[in-house]
């Protein structure tokens, strides 16, 4: 069955790859080095890497939901090139069991997307309400030399695979709150560029801005986050905005939320600096 899966997704898509379990290409992939104009070859690096950012948590549950079925499951994704341009694509998963190791592994087909428009990409929110960061001086450029398109947001003492939360008295912010407030900004943005459409635009020039902010400067131990109330909805940080009020809306939701609830965290501190 394996042999035949990997026989028809090699003759009808652009690309195949093998991925061990912790999605790692395991085999020679010359025709996706070749669809993402890399000229570094991608065996032995992170398939992950190729997604676009909102992508790789689809994949993952995507991933995670198959588990270790025997037909091809599909999804429509988007890729990234080298240079930063979107390449949608659906993938066609097939896992299976390496005879030698007995580990799960996973096959993936790879067809560039015909129609752009299928692709599911997450909706943007009407109302928006930002915090102001209009008096941080994150400098002009990045650091002499560095590439704003090829820098990649990594520093020695950042993991993000612990289980340590920026509030430990609050629940982790999932993947799809923290869409709607990237979204969100978007919607404010107005950016120079010109792509397949105004979302992708939009997200590689909010990319380049994060990876300028971030190489501009050393660590800023002045900033803080949120730590009046967390929405029991979204699970979004908050401030009180207004003393007077015994309730307040969540800032991305609108979930209603009473200040009695929060008595215990506002004796704490009212906001709380990132740690490592």
């Amino acid at each position: 069955m394996r042999a035949t899966v990997e026989t028809l997704l090699s003759g009808l898509c652009d690309a195949t790859v093998t991925l061990n379990a912790t999605f790692e290409i395991s085999t020679p992939c010359a025709k996706l080095d070749t669809l993402l104009l890399s000229s570094r070859p991608w065996q032995d690096r992170s398939f992950l890497d190729t997604m676009h950012i909102l992508d790789v948590h689809r994949f993952q549950t995507h991933i995670d939901q198959a588990g270790c079925q025997s037909h091809a499951s599909s999804l429509n994704v988007c890729l990234q090139t080298s240079s930063g341009a979107t390449v949608p694509v659906k993938l066609f998963h097939a896992p299976f069991l390496d005879f030698w190791t007995d580990e799960l592994k996973h096959f993936i087909g790879i067809t560039e997307h015909s129609n752009p428009d299928e692709v599911n990409m997450p909706a943007p929110l009407e109302s928006a309400s930002m915090p102001d960061l209009s008096g941080i001086n994150f400098g002009e450029s990045c650091s002499q030399g560095s590439s704003e398109s090829n820098l990649t947001l990594r520093f020695k003492d950042v993991t993000l695979r612990t289980n340590h939360r920026t509030v430990p008295m609050f629940e982790v912010t999932p993947q799809g709150t923290i869409d709607q407030m990237i979204a969100r900004v978007l919607k404010r943005m107005n950016v120079h560029g010109r792509g397949c459409c105004t979302w992708h635009v939009g997200l590689t020039a909010l990319s380049s801005h994060c990876k300028r902010m971030a190489c501009s400067r050393g660590c800023f131990s002045e900033f803080k986050v949120f730590m009046d109330w967390q929405c029991e909805t979204c699970k979004a940080l908050n401030v009180f905005e207004d003393d007077d009020d015994s309730s307040q809306e969540c800032g991305i939701c609108g979930e209603e939320h009473s200040r009695e609830a929060s008595a215990d965290a506002s004796q704490i501190s009212d906001h709380v600096g990132i740690s490592a």
